[in-house]
């Protein structure tokens, strides 16, 4: 079986016997739940083993219902009550109401098969009291439901169907809060990806602000490098007018000069002629 194999691997890289112990009983209730009980009991009685080995005493009480409960489906009753017996008794030692609810359910099973009503109905009823007290539902429900089918066996059809009711109005609840569970945790889930929608859109127009904070600066930038350059230009432009503009005078006054020269000269030569 892979089952084995899977264990096997387990065992040579588990750390101490409990979780070997763990290993072990996580395969018989695999092959419980296949009713292959036979099978399943013989892992049982080795994770009973190893956990008593480290004295892990609420595993031990939870082996010891599973063992009773394998008996049972056996139809080993004695070997069963013997077991679930000894599971009470742990449970009630270490206050363990769920494991005790179990076990009291498990024998009042046995009694039933058994055809001894009373005492069936008895134990039935303990583990209805203890559930409703520590609020085990999923127990609770397997108790309504095995008192009805009791009742129902020793002709107390009255009584088999009140059970009856009570199992199917807390089936009913029951269902519902795991519906309702199931719908809320829906609704968590779209809500988480509603939010990483929403932070996935703001990161989005974080880097495009960025962007276009980026661009506008840069345009900025440029605009400040053309405004200098032509302020260059413009302010050489006029460096160089002003330059050509006094040159131009320069040359103007040594123009009028030479006018005067000339106009000096002509007039002393008529002076000179008028004179001869």
């Amino acid at each position: 079986i892979n089952y084995v194999s899977a264990l096997e691997m387990n065992k040579k890289s588990a750390r101490n016997q409990g979780f070997e112990g763990s290993a072990v009983a996580n395969i018989g209730a695999i092959l419980d739940e296949q009713k292959n009980y036979d099978s399943a009991l013989v892992y049982f009685r080795r994770s009973e083993t190893l956990f008593r080995s480290i004295h892990a005493d609420a595993k031990v009480a939870s082996a010891m219902n599973n063992i009773g409960a394998c008996h049972y489906h056996l139809e080993n009753n004695d070997s069963a009550i013997h077991y679930l017996n000894i599971g009470i008794r742990m449970n009630e030692e270490l206050d363990r109401p769920d494991g005790l609810a179990s076990s009291l359910s498990s024998l009042g099973s046995v009694y039933n098969s058994m055809k001894r009503y009373d005492s069936a109905q008895y134990f039935f009823r303990k583990s209805i009291e203890i559930s409703i007290r520590h609020n085990l539902k999923e127990d609770l429900l397997s108790s309504y439901q095995f008192l009805s089918e009791c009742y129902e066996n020793s002709g107390q059809i009255d009584s088999s169907l009140t059970y009856l009711k009570k199992y199917i109005d807390l089936n009913e609840m029951v269902h519902g809060e795991d519906e309702q569970r199931k719908i809320n945790q829906v609704k968590q889930n779209y809500s988480i990806s509603e939010k990483e929608q929403e932070l996935k859109l703001q990161k989005a127009n974080s880097v495009l602000q960025e962007k276009e904070l980026r661009n506008k600066i840069s345009l900025l930038a440029g605009g400040v490098v053309i405004l200098i350059l032509l302020s260059l230009l413009l302010f050489s432009r006029y460096r160089s007018k002003n330059q050509i503009a006094h040159v131009l005078e320069n040359k103007n006054k040594e123009i009028l000069q030479h006018q005067d020269e000339i106009t000096d000269s002509i007039n002393y030569a008529r002076r000179i002629q008028d004179s001869i």
